[in-house]
């Protein structure tokens, strides 16, 4: 059997070709082998990325609802601020006034305290003085007494004296007339000492209540020109309440122009 002989030459480059497409292939695949964990972990880096993106991307929707929730709250308590500074200035208001009427009240209770204490004094005056002048009747009292006493002394004397004309005028009396006479006149001097001892003390009682009475009036005097004074300062009448302001009836009416008159 014949062979056919093959050319060596070709088969020598063939195989020698293939043991140099050998060291390429593995070289490619470990090219491969080698890029295949950079591309997983780009391929990691990128879905890191993009998770992080909608992380933030969450984060951001929430950070503004969270802005506007706080926009809302801010603008709430604006307004209640707007409404807490009107009713703070209502309430100035009103403590002013509550004040004013305040410092008005203790004038007027001020003030009617001085009329009180004036009115009191005058009353205390008044009744001294009627207590004087009970005193100055009994004096009075006392000196008609002590004069009717020394009238009648006089009485008994002109009778005594009237005896001893010739003849005698008037009544005649008896002989032991005169004695009698004489000795009720005794009796009559004796009663008119004490009853200027009497008048005495009771004078001097009348002049000391007396005194006292215009002490006391003139205290109540001085008291009512006080309260007068303090209701003129602080513009009050009769009832303590603020006098109203006097009109000038030269003057134009408020809102009535100069032009117009």
């Amino acid at each position: 059997m014949n062979t056919i002989p093959l050319p060596t030459k070709p088969i020598a480059a063939i195989v020698a070709g293939v043991f140099l497409l050998i060291p390429c292939a593995r070289a490619v695949e470990a090219d491969e082998q080698r890029e295949k964990p950079l591309v997983l972990l780009e391929s990691v880096k990128k879905r890191e990325i993009e998770s992080q993106i909608a992380a933030k991307q969450i984060e951001l929707q929430r950070l503004n609802e969270d802005l506007q929730k706080r926009q809302t709250e801010q603008d709430t308590l604006q307004q209640s601020m707007d409404s807490i500074a009107i009713a703070v200035a209502e309430s100035n208001d009103l403590l002013e006034q509550y004040l004013a009427r305040k410092k008005h009240l203790a004038r007027a209770l001020e003030l009617t305290t001085q009329r009180i204490d004036a009115e009191r004094l005058k009353v205390d005056g008044l009744k001294t003085l009627s207590d004087a002048q009970a005193k100055e009747r009994d004096h009075v009292a006392k000196q008609f007494e002590s004069t009717a006493i020394r009238s009648n002394i006089e009485g008994a004397n002109f009778r005594i004296l009237s005896q001893k004309q010739t003849p005698p005028e008037g009544e005649v009396l008896p002989k032991d007339g005169v004695t009698k006479l004489l000795s009720e006149i005794a009796d009559l001097k004796k009663r008119l000492e004490r009853s200027e001892r009497n008048v005495i003390g009771a004078g001097k009682l009348a002049r000391e209540a007396m005194s006292s009475a215009t002490g006391k009036l003139l205290q109540a005097e001085n008291a009512t020109e006080k309260a007068r004074k303090t209701a003129e300062d602080w513009g009050l009448n009769e009832n303590a309440e603020p006098v109203a302001e006097k009109v000038d009836p030269d003057a134009p009416a408020e809102g009535f122009s100069e032009k117009q008159q």
